[in-house]
């Protein structure tokens, strides 16, 4: 072979899902072992082309875009691949190659400095080792990148992972049809691009053809950039667009599905901000910070990107704006910044259309295996009235400043309301809510399940009157956050033959005249004594509300007002007790 080398490849292996296996080729690289002191290999006669060419004199500086190297020193079992800028081609090695490509030219440092922090993207995410040669090496690398006067009708080409191929991974650009593709910068065409074909140069293929290891291309709602950088769509439905007009914005980062087939290739990197990480944004700039670490300064003021994360307890602090906030946790939901207008929204097309505003801001990854070691724990609003969701993770929710609607799902989870008027549910397992100031409503248990093993919540309402909530009602219920209005008592577990008091809500400073608890059916369906429980080694007093059971000495304890002795409530008490009813169970 006149120039380059062969890498070998495997083949790849079918996740199962459909979706991510749309996106995986036939094969991908295998391990590059590191050159010995001779060399690479590579012809002895050709002569040592290869190197960075010097700078230009009088060359303008440009913004730096690498993010931080977010990675160690990578541990032997990443599979390194190598990469490079040649500065010269020899037109014998690619006349039989590469017929539709022509005009060769060195990347430009606009364009280096791109292509570097997006390789270490793809690091970041997967376990991989994407390693540049230099000087007269380069001329070896797997994947060697330079622009053409000419790729056919499409912006670049790559060449997929191949060990029969001296040229696979090489990728082209188009530096002459369009030259927007010479100055890649955050969220543009042009770094677009470099995203794209470097994907396929590592193995991944477009999601609207049929040739990656799935049964049919991806499913329309999620074929776009949305959700992956290697659609042709701006939005879901969209036509196929493989060169995007100015005005159209484009991904910053590698995308939710992106991430998931790559690392069902070569395997997912949790050393990637493995530590407790606070992830805050710019309402000025569109940047990301992780601990204050900018991950690079899109081109125009817009937040369009997914975040991968590999491990401990991580905060979406969002607490810079007064804008109102729908911030998800769970993995593969997104987060909209910005959801009472579009600031900072990726516009999705131009023209005289109806503008399509990115479905949101901020993506989570999908989770690697089940693995939960990539998840976001916890989140904190701005000012604006914000709906927080949990995960299955320990979530701690904060509301801030507005009337804010928390839900942590299922774990055992802290939400804070902050100040004004918050709606909060703690969903499954023992969870612990504080209302603040405000008058709040705080719902404990899970609303739509009526098995319950040993869960308690421990409700603290805070200043203002605030409503506790035992009972829920399809007829008359506090609003919720997805799902049905809920119609049970809740703590109840339905067993009429066992005295439940393994289930109920501790309510911390319930204050006479002031605070309501909300109960299902009337005051005869339930009775009040004296109580004594322990959670978490922690013995309180109060005042039992019960259930009536038909079985003697078998009434449900669904609640504990703690402090409060039973001589000063009264379920006919309005000021104290309201009641919701309906006559259908689910």
């Amino acid at each position: 072979m006149a120039y380059g080398q062969l890498t070998p490849t495997t083949s790849n292996t079918a996740t199962g899902n459909r979706n991510i296996d749309s996106l995986i080729g036939e094969k991908r690289y295998l391990h590059e072992p590191k050159p010995n002191s001779g060399g690479m290999g590579g012809d002895p006669e050709q002569p040592p082309y290869g190197g960075d060419e010097p700078p230009i004199g009088g060359e303008p500086p440009i913004d730096p875009i690498d993010p931080p190297d977010e990675s160690d020193e990578p541990a032997e079992t990443k599979t390194r691949i190598t990469y490079s800028f040649p500065n010269e081609f020899r037109g014998k090695d690619y006349e039989s190659n590469y017929q539709g490509i022509d005009g060769f030219n060195a990347f430009n440092s606009t364009q280096k400095a791109a292509t570097r922090s997006i390789m270490k993207m793809y690091e970041s995410v997967a376990d991989l080792d994407l390693d540049e040669l230099t000087g007269s090496q380069d001329r070896n690398a797997t994947i060697r990148l330079a622009n053409a006067d000419g790729t056919g009708r499409f912006d670049g080409y790559a060449g997929f992972p191949s060990s029969t191929d001296f040229v696979q991974g090489d990728v082209w650009i188009d530096s002459v049809n369009d030259p927007r593709n010479t100055n890649p910068k955050i969220g543009n065409k042009g770094y677009w691009v470099l995203m794209h074909e470097i994907g396929h140069a590592l193995g991944l293929t477009h999601p609207h053809e049929s040739h990656g290891l799935a049964d049919g291309p991806m499913s329309s709602q999620l074929d776009s950039k949305e959700f992956t950088v290697m659609s042709y769509r701006a939005h879901a439905g969209g036509d196929l667009i493989p060169n995007p007009v100015d005005g159209v914005d484009q991904p910053q980062s590698l995308m939710m599905y992106d991430i998931a087939a790559i690392q069902a290739m070569y395997g997912a990197n949790f050393d990637t901000r493995s530590g407790n990480t606070t992830y805050t944004f710019s309402t000025s700039t569109g940047e990301i910070f992780a601990d204050g670490q900018s991950l690079g300064k899109p081109e125009t003021n817009t937040i369009f990107r997914t975040i991968w994360d590999g491990n401990g307890r991580d905060t979406y602090d969002f607490s810079n704006t007064g804008r109102s906030q729908n911030i998800n946790l769970r993995p593969g939901a997104w987060s909209d910044l910005s959801a009472d207008s579009t600031a900072q929204n990726a516009r999705l097309n131009v023209g005289l259309f109806t503008p399509r505003w990115a479905r949101g801001h901020i993506a989570n990854a999908l989770q690697y295996n089940d693995d939960p070691r990539s998840l976001i724990e916890n989140a904190k609003g701005g000012s604006g009235n914000d709906i927080i969701k949990g995960n299955i993770a320990r979530n701690h929710l904060y509301g801030n400043v507005g009337d804010d609607r928390l839900w942590g799902w299922d774990n055992n989870d802290t939400l804070e309301g902050g100040s004004q008027d918050d709606l909060l549910f703690g969903g499954r397992h023992n969870d612990t809510l504080k209302g603040g100031p405000g008058s709040d409503i705080l719902v404990g248990a899970e609303p739509y399940s009526n098995t319950l093993h040993n869960e308690v919540d421990v409700l603290w309402g805070g200043a203002d009157p605030d409503r506790f909530v035992l009972g829920l009602a399809s007829d008359y219920s506090v609003p919720t956050i997805g799902g049905p209005p809920a119609n049970r008592i809740l703590y109840d577990d339905h067993v009429v033959w066992t005295e439940g008091q393994n289930s109920y809500a501790l309510i911390m400073d319930f204050e006479l005249g002031i605070d309501r608890v909300q109960l299902r059916g009337n005051s005869r369906d339930y009775n009040r004594r004296s109580v004594e429980v322990v959670h978490e080694n922690q013995t309180y007093l109060g005042t039992g509300i019960y259930v009536d059971n038909p079985v003697p000495h078998r009434d449900e304890l669904i609640g504990v007002l703690v402090g409060i002795d039973p001589s000063q409530i009264s379920f006919s008490n309005s000021s104290q007790f309201s009641y919701v009813y309906a006559t259908t169970e689910f």
